[in-house]
């Protein structure tokens, strides 16, 4: 028995091929015998006994290898689908005519006496017949076998969602050796309600889930809705988590599946950023693939969390190079593997440079003749750059002017900056120096043919200067987190939706342009905090403290991007916007502000003085 189990079980190549190889000839025997058997009304004529053993011997021997030929051994059948049931039939039917063809040559050649051409018609259809089951049995067998010794040990799950999605995980669910073995549907189509998918039944919709919770004891929940809005999707978790259950997965958006195929592997954990409410952008991806496709395309800080995304955006638009430019080599080396690996079809320039080197920065473009830069290079840690001032000059301003001077110097037709929220009415040295990164950009425009636009979002999920990694590593040391000030807000956005939108900026600027990223409502950091600590199936202020250390040296407790310091004009895109500038210092003017900056970048007094004759709404945060 246990051996059996082992054949029927076991997923090897070599094993498949022996199972089915003996089975069929088997089987194909059979058939040809018994079809002889069934047109003689279970009455064979004693002079066709020899003939009985002919047909049925010259069955298989022609089956087989078409069989073969057809690669119906190579098949798992755990997954069949229509292709494979096609390929089945047209394989036996092949193999029947060549049967006839023979037969027919050999009565010809008065070989034989007798072309039974009813037998061959009997034959066709239980060979059919034996073969397709004896597949479907083996996956029948598994899926027993499985279910007796597995189930008691899998997660009894929920699936949310009865659509197209919850059909495929379902099946595989039951096919797989998936930890989840799904129980229950929940629908919100009333339509769909007493209806079965693979066995499985549709039990009620999402206000009942509560309800099926505390009678049944369910294990986990997979909500397979790739299109469900953040808001219903809030909802269904903060119903689950809140009925006990920890283990709640769901798919990734439509977007982000591979030919609309969902597998079990496509589940993960919900993620802070699947609950915050913003749904999808749309984008012209037209306007895009016109502005990168066939291009030279340079990213600087192309290791960081910015600069790694936006060159994954990029790559979708098939540009003829990437320039990497990046100064820390292990970051570099990780995003060049990676998308050598996503784009294989596209040229990857992997340099080691730091923008402050204008020579560096110089000649690569001379040797990559880049067409389109984006400039994501930038210290942008507040209190850090509060603490040293000197280097947020050196590589925010200084490093900006240099990669800026080298591109109007080569030629390059577009430059988009990534600026940020704390460049408006800046408290802080960091968003001072990105205030003045987006006047060297515009002075460089108004001089020359290339295109220079600023690009203005707040914090993104994820990064690593962002909340996020910061909390999920105190939440997973038991806490506390850590909040400055109880009222601290913040605008948030995905990092991919936030590349894709400075992709459609670079498209739709015409050069000059500060544009500012819709951010959606700001976020309670603390709100933020105290989700994480639920998705994490903990409490918040129970398992978990929240405590407020005092609002940082230049830090805002509410960041500004739409503001009355400059006001914004509506762009042909609904999440874009392009602030309204006041006249911004000419070139020169700059050029002179800089060497000022650099000649005293330790003396934080002058520093300051500087910053606010150039940008008059900068107010150093004093803290008590």
């Amino acid at each position: 028995m246990e051996n059996f189990k082992d054949l029927i079980m076991t997923k090897t190549a070599s094993k498949r091929l022996l199972f089915f190889l003996f089975g069929d000839i088997v089987l194909l025997f059979v058939s040809a015998v018994l079809s002889l058997y069934i047109r003689f009304n279970f009455k064979v004529p004693f002079e066709l006994k020899m003939f009985l053993w002919m047909f049925a011997s010259l069955s298989v021997i022609v089956k087989i290898p078409i069989l073969y030929l057809f690669r119906l051994y190579n098949i798992s059948w755990r997954f069949v689908s229509l292709d494979e049931a096609i390929r089945l039939v047209t394989a036996i039917s092949i193999g029947e005519l060549s049967l006839f063809v023979i037969l027919f040559i050999l009565k010809s050649s008065g070989m034989i006496d007798f072309l039974p051409r009813s037998v061959v018609l009997i034959d066709f259809l239980l060979s059919l017949y034996f073969v397709g089951i004896f597949r479907l049995s083996k996956r029948l067998l598994r899926m027993m076998l499985r279910n007796k010794d597995v189930n008691n040990n899998r997660k009894k799950t929920i699936v949310v969602g009865a659509g197209s999605a919850g059909e495929q995980i379902i099946r595989e669910m039951l096919r797989s050796d998936s930890e989840y073995f799904p129980v229950g549907i929940i629908d919100d189509d009333k339509s769909k309600l007493g209806t079965y998918i693979h066995g499985v039944k549709v039990i009620g919709d999402r206000h009942k889930l509560r309800k099926f919770i505390d009678l049944y004891g369910y294990d986990a929940v997979i909500i397979a809705i790739p299109t469900i809005a953040k808001k219903d999707l809030s909802e269904i978790v903060e119903i689950v988590r809140t009925s006990g259950i920890g283990d709640i997965k769901v798919l990734p958006s439509i977007l982000d599946i591979v030919n609309d195929r969902v597998k079990i592997s496509d589940i993960r954990p919900v993620k802070l950023e699947d609950l915050l409410g913003r749904e999808e952008v749309k984008i012209n991806m037209e306007g895009i693939r016109v502005m990168l496709e066939g291009k030279s395309v340079m990213v600087t800080g192309a290791g960081g969390s910015i600069g790694r995304e936006l060159c994954r955006q990029i790559g979708k638009f098939k540009p003829l190079r990437m320039i990497l430019f990046e100064i820390d080599e292990t970051e570099l080396f990780n995003v060049t593997n990676e998308l050598k690996r996503l784009f294989p079809y596209i040229e990857i320039a992997d340099v080691v440079g730091d923008v402050k080197n204008i020579e560096k920065v110089s000649r690569v473009m001379k040797k990559y003749h880049p067409d389109i830069i984006f400039h994501a290079s930038a210290y942008k840690h507040v209190p850090a750059m509060e603490k040293h001032p000197d280097e947020a000059i050196d590589n925010n301003i200084v490093g900006t002017y240099n990669v800026a001077k080298s591109s109007v110097e080569n030629g390059v037709k577009n430059f988009i900056l990534i600026s940020t929220d704390k460049a408006v009415n800046p408290t802080s040295v960091m968003g001072a120096t990105k205030r003045f990164s987006e006047f060297i950009v515009n002075g460089f425009n108004a001089i020359s043919d290339t295109k220079f636009i600023s690009v203005r979002f707040g914090n993104v999920l994820g990064s690593r200067g962002s909340v996020i990694p910061i909390f999920e590593k105190q939440i997973e040391e038991g806490g506390p987190i850590t909040i400055t000030h109880p009222d601290m807000k913040r605008y948030f956005m995905l990092i991919p939706e936030a590349c894709i939108l400075v992709l459609e900026a670079g498209a739709i600027g015409e050069g000059g342009e500060v544009f500012v990223l819709d951010m959606g409502e700001p976020v309670r950091i603390e709100d933020v905090a105290k989700q994480m600590v639920k998705l994490s199936g903990l409490t918040p202020g129970e398992d978990i403290d929240i405590v407020y250390t005092g609002v940082r040296p230049g830090e805002k407790l509410f960041e500004e991007l739409l503001t009355a310091e400059e006001g914004t004009d509506s762009t042909k895109h609904d999440k874009i916007y392009k602030a309204k500038q006041k006249d911004t210092p000419p070139l020169d003017t700059i050029e002179k502000y800089i060497e000022q900056l650099v000649a005293c970048k330790d003396d934080r007094n002058k520093i300051d003085e500087i910053f606010k004759n150039i940008i008059p709404t900068y107010k150093k945060v004093t803290i008590d």
